[in-house]
């Protein structure tokens, strides 16, 4: 997924709070993993998210919107096949990532049957859904947003081990509900 902004904000700044965001999210990772061990058991996780919606089924799997209850917040949870090898990669390549319009993982967990990667829960419709409601953009906020995605798409090809995003599509992008 990708999140689109309604206005420009600057390089910088975003790029500030995305570092910030994946910090708070890496400490809140570690300060869970060593509770873990302190208590010397595995936590239910499970009962931990709490679903609320169903936000779109894909080939790979089923993205649900669920509420974090340790954390008071919404999240996103992809959850795939625990057979599918990519999943543990893409969950791998996306912890590392830190742009704004990349979600945060948060965790990762492994259930009997499925592999539930919980992210950062974007706020927003997808394009398509915005294209079949509306027809089309006005043509600065088309500008804006294909900005947007090309800067995400120039992050992705720039990192040291260049991440090609195989799966863009309007259905994929998130446009923010400002």
């Amino acid at each position: 997924m990708m999140e689109i902004r309604k206005t420009e904000e600057k390089k910088e700044e975003e790029n500030n709070r995305a570092t910030e965001r994946r910090k708070d999210s890496e400490e809140e990772n570690k300060e869970s993993e060593e509770r873990k061990q302190l208590a010397g058991e595995m936590l239910e996780e499970e009962s931990r998210y709490v679903k609320t919606d169903n936000i779109g089924i894909g080939a790979t799997g089923t993205v649900y919107r669920a509420f974090d209850k340790k954390l008071n917040r919404y999240v996103a949870i992809k959850r795939v096949e625990r057979d599918e090898e990519w999943a543990w990669k893409e969950a791998e390549v996306l912890k590392r990532l830190k742009h704004l319009s990349i979600p945060v993982i948060y965790d990762v967990l492994k259930e009997e049957e499925y592999v539930s990667i919980v992210m950062e829960y974007m706020e927003g419709d997808n394009m398509l859904s915005v294209l079949e409601q509306t027809g089309s953009f006005e043509e600065k906020r088309a500008v804006e947003i294909g900005i947007q995605i090309a800067e995400c798409l120039q992050y992705l090809h720039n990192l040291p081990e260049k991440i090609i995003y195989r799966d863009l599509k309007p259905a994929n992008l998130i446009i923010d509900a400002e």
